[in-house]
């Protein structure tokens, strides 16, 4: 028997790259002479790899096109299931999946599109294992190949198809290199724009890239890249200032100057918070408003308090919900008021190191009045039942009558039959006493709760 080559065909959903994917692999621009960028013709090629013949089939994507593409999956040894990393599983891709089930046919993953702002890679491994592609790195057979590409500028010396490489927190080897104009080239000397593929993960941009002459050493060189990383990041975060650690930074002597963002809803009251904080500056340290300004606050202020080292108050504004997580991910300080005295007051508390502690209420438990007993000296026992959670000595009790408040208070004492008892949980029953109030009757509904510190 003579050998054939192999049938591959690129599937997936329209817009996903797969044309772009064939592109690379035979090295021409069919994408860009298409209209609207569709396929609307089965395209087949004949790829030489190392000195293997591969036949590439490139099935349209587009809805319009489905048995066009269930023939293109009989006639196919191998399917290239082709998903862009920021739109996951498609009604296409799941289209695709069956055609090639249907045909009997092995499918190899291609992730495309990683490098985008809004790609996430394990939500696709995700979304395709719950159609029986597992990949091999979740313990499933299925080949997963994300493809990330860079454009480098080579500095000094050359660089080679084949040559191993590291940039920043990512390894690889160099699998194909495209010039300016697309060609395939083996080799870029110094000042040379290339495209590579090749590298395991996407890099930032302006990381240094550099062969090394083995894949252990640019595997190790990431490695370091990435603890080297982290221990930066923790010096960071303990170096970032807020009102908390404030006093300890004075005492240590490390602060002279305190640096805040101010943001508030009216021109009148940025002014205003601006002159009272900036009066609150003593011997010690000087406080400095370095930005003041109207509306929310966003991802601006919070990259200026994290590159300054400032402090953020905003009054009577909300963070939007980028600033909210920049500022969470940067470990600034974003403090919110509703009036401009508790502003003025904490930051000056913090000053001398006696920023109070927050309280929070917590429900633990809730309780229904069954029965009444009158004790002397002690007032009214409620005897009733834990309905969910649990009720624990010292706990701040609601009284509600028929959906309305009538009590709010301390729990006198909590007891199981006569004794005195630390908690009762859900299922048991329990005579109540409440700190001066006896009016209770039978079905009041008694919420109970406690109050926690929350971290600041």
């Amino acid at each position: 028997m003579v050998s054939r080559p192999p049938v591959v065909c690129v599937m997936g959903h329209v817009d996903h790259g797969k044309t772009s994917l064939l592109d690379a692999i035979r090295n021409t621009s069919v994408t860009r002479g298409e209209a609207g960028g569709i396929t609307q013709h089965i395209g087949a090629y004949v790829v030489e790899c190392s000195g293997q013949k591969i036949t590439f089939l490139d099935t349209p994507g587009h809805e319009a096109f489905t048995a066009m593409r269930m023939r293109g999956a009989n006639a196919t040894d191998i399917a290239v299931l082709v998903v862009a990393a920021d739109d996951g599983v498609m009604p296409q891709t799941v289209e695709a999946i069956s055609h090639a089930k249907a045909a009997g046919v092995e499918i190899i993953v291609a992730i495309n599109k990683i490098d985008k702002p809004s790609a996430n890679v394990e939500r696709v491994k995700q979304e395709l294992s719950e159609y029986e592609l597992i990949p091999e790195d979740w313990g499933g057979s299925t080949i997963f190949v994300p493809g990330p590409v860079a454009t480098i500028l080579v500095q000094k010396g050359t660089l080679h198809v084949g040559d191993f490489i590291a940039a920043g927190a990512c390894s690889g080897k160099v699998r194909a290199m495209m010039d300016d104009k697309g060609r395939r080239v083996k080799e870029a000397g110094p000042s040379t724009p290339v495209e590579i593929l090749g590298l395991g993960d996407v890099p930032n941009a302006g990381e240094i890239l550099m062969s090394f002459p083995s894949d252990k050493e640019a595997k190790n060189f990431a490695g370091a890249f990435v603890s080297e990383n982290k221990n930066r990041l923790l010096e960071e975060t303990k170096g970032k200032l807020s009102l908390d650690n404030l006093f300890d930074q004075i005492q240590a002597s490390d602060l002279k100057e305190l640096p805040l963002i101010v943001k508030a809803d009216v021109q009148g009251s940025v002014e205003a918070v601006k002159q009272s904080l900036t009066k609150l500056s003593n011997e010690e340290v000087v406080v400095r408003v370095i930005h003041g300004g109207v509306g929310a606050v966003n991802e601006s202020d919070v990259s200026l308090a994290a590159t300054s080292n400032a402090i953020i108050i905003g009054f009577n504004v909300r963070p939007d919900a980028m600033a909210k997580q920049l500022a969470d991910q940067e470990g600034v300080d974003l403090r919110l008021y509703r009036v401009i005295y508790q502003a003025i007051e904490d930051v000056e508390a913090a000053m001398k190191g006696m920023l109070d502690p927050i309280y929070e209420e917590k429900v633990i438990g809730h309780a229904e009045v069954r029965q009444l007993f009158k004790a002397s000296g002690v007032g009214t026992i409620a005897g009733s039942y834990v309905l969910d959670g649990n009720f624990q000595r010292n706990c701040k009790v609601r009284i509600t009558r028929e959906g309305d408040q009538i009590f709010e208070g301390e729990l006198a004492s909590l007891k199981r039959f006569k004794d005195d008892v630390k908690e009762v949980k859900a299922g048991y029953e329990c005579g109540l006493v409440f700190d001066g109030f006896n009016d209770v009757k039978e079905e009041d509904r008694v919420e109970a709760y406690i109050m926690v510190e929350v971290p600041r």
